[in-house]
């Protein structure tokens, strides 16, 4: 089973992704979904240290603006300086958000951007980095 990160602070598109997911994805995919970045990067950074390979997750996808408790782009730094400090394979993210960062910071940190409320790109983007599931 795939599993997958959400930071998102909107309960209605929490709840709608994950939907979507299994919808899509079936029992093939593990959406774990948080409030923000702070929680998310917890949860990623534990499956991580605590988890076999199994618990990592594969794909992270983040809202840019979370107040509070940590932004996406917040949550995509931390997780980027854990894999450089710890000399670790980069997660793929998708940052699914009706607003974007500049072109140069995704590019600089390997994120793709879906506009929200696009769910089909999304689902589109999540099978062009997780390939077939």
């Amino acid at each position: 089973m795939t599993r997958i990160l959400h930071a998102e602070d909107t309960r209605s598109i929490r709840s709608l992704l994950v939907k979507a997911f299994q919808v899509q994805f079936g029992d093939k995919v593990a959406v774990l979904s948080a409030a923000n970045g702070t929680v998310a990067y917890a949860a990623w950074k534990h499956a991580l240290t605590y988890g076999n390979k199994d618990d990592r997750y594969r794909l992270v996808i983040t809202d840019l603006e979370m107040p509070p408790g940590g932004s996406g782009t917040d949550l995509v730094e931390k997780i980027r300086g854990h894999e450089a400090e710890a000399g670790i394979q980069p997660v793929s993210i998708i940052m699914f958000s009706s607003a974007s960062p500049s072109q140069e910071w995704l590019t600089s940190n390997n994120v793709t951007w879906v506009p929200k409320p696009h769910f089909n790109d999304l689902v589109q983007a999540v099978r062009d980095k997780l390939g077939d599931l």
